[in-house]
């Protein structure tokens, strides 16, 4: 019986392995204590009525395997939507960067200077220049010399052909990261096929299991239940017994009940016959004069 007993709660602990490798924080051992509360409050017979959602939520955070399940589909759509977003960002960058290179391009031949060159540059960043600022960038061109105007465009232009250069490395890193994704996901969606395709199985075989542990332990306990029950009936009746025969021999009908009785009658009119000798006493003293004067009242009270 301790075997069966140790192998039922080793299917429990596999399950509190398993639950607690999906989540081991405090908040998932909360959802399961709260699933047990709801399972034990609400009927089984109600329990196939409940909403689809509440009953889906229950069944997971019971048995850990449906859970891992919605986990699965859940992150291979989670993965997909990231591996989209990236392959769009990617194309969305790679159509700004050839507009980019041309509009540098088209900067370095039209010899645009510093301040055209600044105004682009806010226009990509969607700002406006204001004008207070914009009239003393006016000023200090004007003071400057030709050469260092164009060096200061020049400065302008490599600073963006930089940024240009970074965006084409960003865009091959978002495309290897795609590539990444689509990858993971592929291994995922066989590893998620290949789970799917036996799990539902293991939770039958595992329920199984445990209810024929549960059946054996019962077929166990059956017998030792009567025996103890039998055992503890015997003793409790034997106390029982022992105290009837405990009561027999102090019980009121008996000769040591009549010889106190007797004793008792014996003592009384013991009693009585002294208290008729000596009240017969006394009258015999009244009768013969044999008694003392008593003393007039004044005298005593005075005395006192």
């Amino acid at each position: 019986m301790e075997n069966m007993r140790q192998g039922a709660d080793q299917i429990e602990e596999t399950k509190d392995l398993i639950r607690i490798a999906i989540d081991p924080t405090k908040r998932g051992q909360v959802k399961f204590k709260l699933a047990r509360l709801f399972q034990a409050l609400i009927p089984q017979r109600l329990q196939q009525f409940m909403p689809e959602g509440m009953s889906k939520l229950l069944t997971e955070n019971l048995d850990p395997l449906p859970k891992i399940s919605t986990l699965f589909h859940l992150n291979l759509n989670t993965i997909q939507d990231s591996a989209a977003e990236i392959i769009a960002e990617a194309r969305t960058k790679k159509a700004d960067l050839v507009q980019f290179r041309k509009d540098i391009e088209a900067a370095d031949l039209e010899k645009w200077d510093p301040k055209r060159l600044q105004q682009f540059v806010a226009g990509r960043n969607k700002i406006d220049i204001r004008r207070e600022l914009s009239e003393v960038f006016n000023e200090e061109l004007g003071l400057i010399s030709e050469e260092e105007r164009e060096a200061h465009r020049q400065e302008i232009l490599a600073s963006l052909l930089v940024d240009a250069q970074n965006t084409e490395e960003v865009i091959k890193l978002l495309r290897i990261c795609a590539s990444a994704c689509v990858r993971v996901f592929n291994r995922a969606n066989l590893a998620y096929h290949s789970f799917e395709n036996v799990v539902r199985q293991a939770a039958v075989f595992r329920d199984a299991v445990q209810d024929m542990a549960s059946l054996n332990s019962s077929m166990l306990i059956a017998k030792e239940s009567i025996l103890i029950t039998v055992d503890g009936s015997v003793q409790v009746l034997e106390e029982v017994l022992n105290s009837f025969d405990e009561a027999a021999r102090h019980q009121v009908a008996s000769g040591d009940t009549i010889l106190r009785l007797r004793e008792a009658q014996s003592r009384i009119e013991s009693k009585v016959s002294q208290l008729c000798a000596t009240i017969r006493t006394k009258n015999d003293q009244v009768l013969d004069g044999e008694f003392e004067e008593v003393a007039p009242l004044l005298e005593l009270s005075s005395k006192n």
